[in-house]
């Protein structure tokens, strides 16, 4: 509440990215497990915030519109995850037919074993740069929502016959 939704989600994706970069280093399962409860902590602060933007989007809407249409935007949040997987799963090809993985080998190549670290190290990073370019056309910071909810509010006791606050 104190950050806004924006501020908060930026945050949460930053320091995922930065939980996932010890990848790159991480020698055994006790570290990696390590590695995993931050990236999970920061993970959880990526699942929560989006939702409270999206319904940031949704009053938004609202306000220009006059009506209220969430399953619009949750059906085209459904498609904008359902593509993310495509484009995770084409990553991985990438990494892993450029990193050298040979689905009949039962040993691979030293160079597997980097070009996965440096795939679930460096494509977040990637990942982060094109959100931040992306997000600084998001328009709704925290004042900017405060005062839409603020008239969201004064619109619904409007039409329901409360006087103002």
């Amino acid at each position: 509440m104190r950050l806004g939704s924006k501020r908060t989600l930026a945050l949460s994706v930053m320091l995922f990215v930065l939980c996932m970069l010890p990848v790159l280093v991480v020698a055994n399962l006790p570290q990696a497990f390590v590695m995993m409860l931050f990236v999970g902590a920061a993970h959880s602060g990526i699942t929560l915030v989006r939702e409270i933007v999206l319904s940031d989007v949704i009053d938004e809407d609202e306000l220009r519109t006059s009506r209220r249409r969430e399953g619009s935007y949750f059906g085209v949040n459904a498609f904008i995850e359902r593509l993310v997987m495509v484009l995770v799963g084409g990553s991985s090809s990438l990494v892993l037919g450029l990193s050298g993985y040979a689905a009949d080998r039962a040993v691979q190549l030293p160079s597997v074993a980097l070009g996965i670290r440096l795939g679930m190290g460096l494509l977040p990073v990637l990942a982060l740069v094109v959100f931040l370019i992306a997000l600084r056309y998001y328009p709704l910071g925290k004042e900017q929502v405060l005062a839409l909810r603020e008239t969201l509010n004064g619109r619904r006791r409007e039409r329901i016959g409360q006087p103002s606050a």
